[in-house]
């Protein structure tokens, strides 16, 4: 006793303290083998632990060789502040004497915080006050033109194949030859043919002009006797004046001459050592 009385002084004068904390060994009865530095000695004497009752639902209390003592229960909370859990993503709360931490939707302290699974999405967090210790905000910015299926790069282009390229993760969109939705997706450059556009079938038609042209041998007629020509985009097919279809058109009556037609031209060559009769 007189022991305990000596202790109780000096730490009176040095500390100024009523309790000190104590690690002891081989508490019987209990599954620990030592009392944890969150242990509190009280001086108070005790006979049974309910004497020891501090009205701290966060301490578990009992007495020991007469004293009490005062372990902390794990996870056990009397406030919010002792559920702090130092991040700033998540609310923590005390209720029932227990923590909760609740997760802050799209809160962030690094990118990959931020990370939503999504490869179409470029994820970043901004501002992070860690002084403060405020969480950022993230944010998933749509990368354009990028896919995971098909189905994402449709366009509503009934004339293009749609389609999206895995590897890339990158929307392609095919034009289908002659498919058209409006007579002017059928423009072939042509002024000779009248472009436009069969709905039911989505294909381009191209009707050509009669007697329009571009240049003369777009007016030939196959009539070797009619020069042809393209003026102002109309075909004029003038007739030849001397002009000729087989060599019997040729005939000069001359049976000195040789008569045949070529390209629509008579042509007379002279026989050597012909004399008329």
């Amino acid at each position: 006793m007189e022991k305990e009385v000596c202790v109780r002084k000096k730490i009176l004068m040095g500390l100024g303290m009523v309790a000190v904390f104590f690690v002891f060994l081989g508490w019987q009865g209990e599954a620990w083998s030592k009392i944890p530095a969150t242990g509190v000695l009280t001086y108070r004497p005790c006979r049974s632990d309910r004497e020891c009752d501090d009205k701290n639902p966060c301490t578990r209390d009992f007495c020991k060789n007469g004293k009490c003592y005062h372990l902390r229960v794990v996870g056990c909370c009397a406030t919010v502040k002792d559920c702090d859990d130092k991040n700033p993503c998540t609310r923590d709360v005390c209720k029932g004497n227990k923590c909760y931490h609740f997760k802050i939707k799209d809160c962030c302290v690094t990118p990959r915080d931020c990370d939503d699974n999504n490869p179409c999405t470029e994820d970043f967090c901004r501002p992070y006050l860690a002084a403060a210790g405020v969480g950022g905000k993230c944010y998933h910015k749509p990368i354009l033109d990028c896919c995971t299926s098909d189905r994402e790069c449709e366009d509503n282009n009934p004339c293009t194949k749609d389609f999206c390229d895995k590897k890339k993760r990158r929307c392609v969109h095919t034009r289908i030859p002659e498919c058209c939705v409006t007579d002017r997706d059928c423009d072939d450059g042509n002024r000779c043919t009248r472009d436009y556009c069969d709905k039911k079938t989505r294909t381009c038609v191209h009707k050509p002009i009669p007697d329009c042209c571009v240049k003369d041998k777009d007016c030939d007629d196959g009539d070797p006797c009619t020069k042809d020509y393209c003026v102002d985009g109309k075909c004029v097919h003038k007739r030849l004046e001397v002009c000729c279809k087989e060599d019997r058109d040729c005939d000069d009556k001359n049976p000195c001459t040789k008569d045949y037609c070529k390209e629509g031209q008579c042509y007379h060559e002279k026989i050597e050592n012909c004399e008329p009769k």
